[in-house]
Protein backbone atom coordinates (compact mmCIF):
# COMPACT_ATOMS: atom_id res chain seq x y z
CA UNK A 1 0.00 0.00 0.00
CA UNK A 2 1.60 3.10 -1.08
CA UNK A 3 1.96 5.92 1.78
CA UNK A 4 -1.14 8.29 1.69
CA UNK A 5 -4.79 8.74 2.76
CA UNK A 6 -7.62 10.79 1.36
CA UNK A 7 -9.39 13.37 2.37
CA UNK A 8 -12.93 13.91 0.05
CA UNK A 9 -15.29 16.40 0.73
CA UNK A 10 -18.82 16.15 -1.21
CA UNK A 11 -22.17 18.09 -1.24
CA UNK A 12 -24.21 16.01 -3.24
CA UNK A 13 -23.71 13.72 -6.59
CA UNK A 14 -24.19 10.43 -4.87
CA UNK A 15 -23.94 8.82 -8.44
CA UNK A 16 -20.28 10.64 -8.85
CA UNK A 17 -19.23 10.22 -5.58
CA UNK A 18 -19.97 6.61 -5.63
CA UNK A 19 -18.04 6.23 -9.13
CA UNK A 20 -15.01 8.03 -8.08
CA UNK A 21 -14.57 5.70 -4.91
CA UNK A 22 -15.47 2.54 -7.01
CA UNK A 23 -12.45 3.48 -9.07
CA UNK A 24 -10.59 4.42 -6.63
CA UNK A 25 -11.02 1.32 -4.42
CA UNK A 26 -10.21 -0.99 -7.83
CA UNK A 27 -6.29 0.63 -7.74
CA UNK A 28 -6.04 1.18 -3.79
CA UNK A 29 -8.22 -0.64 -1.72
CA UNK A 30 -6.65 -0.55 1.60
CA UNK A 31 -5.91 3.32 1.44
CA UNK A 32 -7.65 4.99 4.47
CA UNK A 33 -10.25 7.80 3.24
CA UNK A 34 -12.31 9.66 4.96
CA UNK A 35 -15.00 11.45 3.32
CA UNK A 36 -17.30 14.65 4.41
CA UNK A 37 -20.68 15.64 3.13
CA UNK A 38 -20.64 19.25 3.46
CA UNK A 39 -24.11 19.38 5.14
CA UNK A 40 -25.85 17.84 1.80
CA UNK A 41 -26.39 14.17 1.04
CA UNK A 42 -26.08 11.54 3.06
CA UNK A 43 -23.48 8.92 2.31
CA UNK A 44 -23.77 6.42 4.85
CA UNK A 45 -24.68 3.67 2.22
CA UNK A 46 -20.78 3.95 0.77
CA UNK A 47 -19.21 3.59 4.40
CA UNK A 48 -19.28 -0.01 4.82
CA UNK A 49 -19.02 -0.62 0.74
CA UNK A 50 -15.74 1.36 0.39
CA UNK A 51 -14.08 1.14 4.23
CA UNK A 52 -14.24 4.54 4.69
CA UNK A 53 -14.42 7.00 7.83
CA UNK A 54 -17.52 9.22 6.77
CA UNK A 55 -19.11 12.25 8.88
CA UNK A 56 -21.52 14.65 7.88
CA UNK A 57 -20.80 18.02 8.83
CA UNK A 58 -23.44 20.16 10.18
CA UNK A 59 -22.49 23.56 8.11
CA UNK A 60 -22.47 23.87 4.61
CA UNK A 61 -19.11 26.03 3.66
CA UNK A 62 -18.90 25.87 -0.27
CA UNK A 63 -22.70 26.53 -1.37
CA UNK A 64 -22.64 26.66 -4.80
CA UNK A 65 -18.98 25.61 -5.43
CA UNK A 66 -17.73 28.61 -3.88
CA UNK A 67 -16.29 29.06 -0.36
CA UNK A 68 -18.29 30.74 1.99
CA UNK A 69 -15.90 33.76 3.20
CA UNK A 70 -13.17 33.44 5.74
CA UNK A 71 -15.08 31.63 7.99
CA UNK A 72 -15.66 28.92 5.54
CA UNK A 73 -12.15 28.69 4.72
CA UNK A 74 -10.93 28.41 8.16
CA UNK A 75 -13.36 25.73 8.59
CA UNK A 76 -12.27 23.97 5.61
CA UNK A 77 -8.79 23.68 7.14
CA UNK A 78 -10.21 22.50 9.90
CA UNK A 79 -11.29 19.68 8.48
CA UNK A 80 -8.46 19.08 6.54
CA UNK A 81 -6.44 19.03 10.20
CA UNK A 82 -9.09 16.52 11.17
CA UNK A 83 -8.56 14.32 8.51
CA UNK A 84 -4.51 14.61 8.94
CA UNK A 85 -4.85 13.81 12.81
CA UNK A 86 -6.85 10.82 11.98
CA UNK A 87 -4.66 9.53 9.72
CA UNK A 88 -0.90 8.27 10.38
CA UNK A 89 0.19 8.52 6.42
CA UNK A 90 3.03 10.08 5.09
CA UNK A 91 0.83 11.86 2.40
CA UNK A 92 -3.05 13.47 2.20
CA UNK A 93 -3.96 13.23 -1.48
CA UNK A 94 -7.32 15.49 -1.76
CA UNK A 95 -10.30 14.00 -3.63
CA UNK A 96 -13.49 15.48 -5.18
CA UNK A 97 -16.22 13.46 -6.95
CA UNK A 98 -14.78 14.26 -10.02
CA UNK A 99 -11.52 13.11 -9.36
CA UNK A 100 -11.21 9.59 -11.70
CA UNK A 101 -8.71 7.22 -10.86
CA UNK A 102 -7.05 5.72 -14.10
CA UNK A 103 -3.37 4.10 -12.30
CA UNK A 104 -0.95 3.54 -9.91
CA UNK A 105 1.28 6.56 -8.64
CA UNK A 106 4.34 6.43 -9.90
CA UNK A 107 6.03 8.93 -7.98
CA UNK A 108 5.29 11.43 -5.04
CA UNK A 109 6.28 15.31 -5.63
CA UNK A 110 9.69 17.40 -4.22
CA UNK A 111 7.57 19.60 -2.68
CA UNK A 112 5.79 19.43 0.29
CA UNK A 113 2.52 20.34 -1.63
CA UNK A 114 1.80 19.75 -5.26
CA UNK A 115 -1.03 20.16 -7.55
CA UNK A 116 -2.12 20.43 -11.29
CA UNK A 117 -1.01 23.50 -12.57
CA UNK A 118 0.08 26.97 -11.59
CA UNK A 119 -2.30 29.95 -11.84
CA UNK A 120 -0.77 33.10 -11.10
CA UNK A 121 -1.49 34.66 -7.75
CA UNK A 122 -2.92 38.66 -8.09
CA UNK A 123 0.79 40.81 -8.13
CA UNK A 124 0.23 42.28 -4.52
CA UNK A 125 -0.01 39.24 -2.47
CA UNK A 126 2.52 37.45 -4.97
CA UNK A 127 5.07 39.93 -3.72
CA UNK A 128 4.07 39.43 -0.23
CA UNK A 129 4.40 35.35 -0.30
CA UNK A 130 8.00 36.07 -1.96
CA UNK A 131 8.49 38.28 1.38
CA UNK A 132 7.62 35.74 3.49
CA UNK A 133 9.28 32.52 1.51
CA UNK A 134 12.60 32.00 0.44
CA UNK A 135 11.24 29.58 -2.07
CA UNK A 136 9.74 29.72 -5.53
CA UNK A 137 6.65 31.51 -5.38
CA UNK A 138 4.99 29.55 -8.49
CA UNK A 139 1.45 29.82 -8.25
CA UNK A 140 -1.64 27.77 -7.15
CA UNK A 141 -3.78 25.19 -8.17
CA UNK A 142 -5.01 22.69 -5.17
CA UNK A 143 -8.28 21.36 -6.29
CA UNK A 144 -8.92 17.89 -6.63
CA UNK A 145 -6.25 16.11 -7.37
CA UNK A 146 -3.79 17.70 -5.24
CA UNK A 147 -1.10 16.24 -2.79
CA UNK A 148 0.58 17.29 0.31
CA UNK A 149 2.33 15.89 3.28
CA UNK A 150 0.45 15.19 6.12
CA UNK A 151 2.66 16.25 8.62
CA UNK A 152 3.35 19.45 7.22
CA UNK A 153 0.10 20.75 7.18
CA UNK A 154 -0.48 19.23 10.91
CA UNK A 155 2.81 21.87 11.10
CA UNK A 156 1.31 24.40 9.66
CA UNK A 157 -1.95 24.29 11.85
CA UNK A 158 0.06 24.84 14.39
CA UNK A 159 -0.14 28.70 13.69
CA UNK A 160 -3.76 28.74 11.96
CA UNK A 161 -4.03 31.97 14.33
CA UNK A 162 -1.55 33.95 12.31
CA UNK A 163 -3.11 32.65 9.00
CA UNK A 164 -4.81 36.48 8.84
CA UNK A 165 -7.10 35.31 5.56
CA UNK A 166 -8.98 39.28 6.11
CA UNK A 167 -5.78 41.12 5.07
CA UNK A 168 -4.89 38.42 2.64
CA UNK A 169 -7.94 38.98 1.38
CA UNK A 170 -7.08 42.69 0.46
CA UNK A 171 -4.08 41.84 -1.96
CA UNK A 172 -6.45 39.03 -3.72
CA UNK A 173 -10.19 38.62 -2.62
CA UNK A 174 -9.93 35.40 -4.93
CA UNK A 175 -8.21 33.70 -1.69
CA UNK A 176 -11.72 33.31 0.55
CA UNK A 177 -13.82 32.17 -3.17
CA UNK A 178 -12.23 29.26 -3.94
CA UNK A 179 -10.60 26.51 -1.87
CA UNK A 180 -7.27 25.73 -3.93
CA UNK A 181 -6.08 29.27 -3.06
CA UNK A 182 -6.29 29.14 0.44
CA UNK A 183 -4.82 25.31 0.82
CA UNK A 184 -1.71 26.89 -1.17
CA UNK A 185 -1.10 30.01 0.45
CA UNK A 186 -1.07 27.98 3.89
CA UNK A 187 1.76 26.20 2.65
CA UNK A 188 3.42 28.86 0.63
CA UNK A 189 3.10 31.47 3.98
CA UNK A 190 4.54 28.85 6.37
CA UNK A 191 7.65 28.33 4.21
CA UNK A 192 6.71 25.50 2.73
CA UNK A 193 7.18 25.25 -1.37
CA UNK A 194 4.39 24.22 -3.77
CA UNK A 195 5.21 22.48 -7.31
CA UNK A 196 2.73 21.02 -10.13
CA UNK A 197 2.49 17.09 -9.72
CA UNK A 198 2.04 15.36 -12.97
CA UNK A 199 0.19 12.63 -11.60
CA UNK A 200 -3.04 14.67 -12.06
CA UNK A 201 -4.11 16.22 -15.41
CA UNK A 202 -7.07 18.13 -16.54
CA UNK A 203 -8.29 17.69 -20.35
CA UNK A 204 -11.01 20.09 -19.81
CA UNK A 205 -8.42 22.89 -19.04
CA UNK A 206 -5.88 21.03 -21.69
CA UNK A 207 -3.02 20.05 -18.65
CA UNK A 208 -1.85 16.90 -19.67
CA UNK A 209 0.38 14.84 -18.17
CA UNK A 210 1.85 11.54 -19.49
CA UNK A 211 0.29 8.61 -17.94
CA UNK A 212 -0.77 10.44 -15.24
CA UNK A 213 -2.69 8.52 -12.58
CA UNK A 214 -5.65 10.88 -11.47
CA UNK A 215 -8.05 12.87 -13.69
CA UNK A 216 -9.72 16.39 -12.46
CA UNK A 217 -13.06 17.87 -13.76
CA UNK A 218 -14.49 14.03 -14.93
CA UNK A 219 -18.36 15.31 -15.01
CA UNK A 220 -19.65 12.17 -16.37
CA UNK A 221 -22.09 11.14 -13.40
CA UNK A 222 -22.75 14.70 -12.53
Amino acid sequence: MLNFGVHIQCYKNNKAVDYCLEQFRNYYPENPIRLLSDNGDDFDNLVEKYNIFYKKESKNILPKGKMNGSDGVYEYLSRINNTCLLFDTEWIFLMEEDVLTKGIIKSFPNTEAAGICSHPFHPELENYLKSKNNNTVLGYGMCGGSIFKRQTFLDCYQHINSFNLPELEKMDPRITGWSDIPLTVFFIINGYSYSIWDETEQPSANIYHNNSSFEHDFKKYY
